[in-house]
């Protein structure tokens, strides 16, 4: 599935899943994004993904109005709610959950990554 929003600088897709150019961020270069596919046809909640990073970006979807919520690593708060095309940057976390409702025939696509220069929390 092609994302349906203009890859930018380091979101430009490779061979593997990965997201950004060969070097890493320790050499200089930007860092290595990993995606996470979603089969959002069967509803689900608070699923947790062993990932971590400072970076996580709902890439793309199958359909715009398509929506997930994610907490990170503290499993009692408060779920954030989580469209297409919304990055939440500057949050380091080791582990997310994420629901959703039944959305039958969808897949979402997520980015994340670690970058060292993403101190600030930003969601854009």
């Amino acid at each position: 599935m092609e994302p349906r929003y203009k890859a930018v600088g380091y979101f430009t897709p490779r061979e593997g899943g990965q997201y950004g150019s060969a070097s890493s961020a320790a050499a200089g270069g930007v860092p290595s994004m990993k995606s996470l596919t979603l089969d959002l046809s069967v509803a689900t909640t608070d699923k947790e993904y062993p990932i971590s990073g400072n970076v996580l970006w709902y890439l793309d979807s199958t359909a715009a109005g398509d929506r997930l919520q994610v907490r990170f690593d503290d499993f009692g708060s408060d779920p954030l709610p989580w469209r297409p095309g919304i990055s939440i940057v500057g949050r380091t976390y080791g582990r997310v959950y994420l629901s959703w409702a039944a959305q039958p025939g969808s897949i979402a696509v997520l980015a994340y990554t670690n970058d060292p220069a993403a101190t600030e929390l930003q969601v854009v």
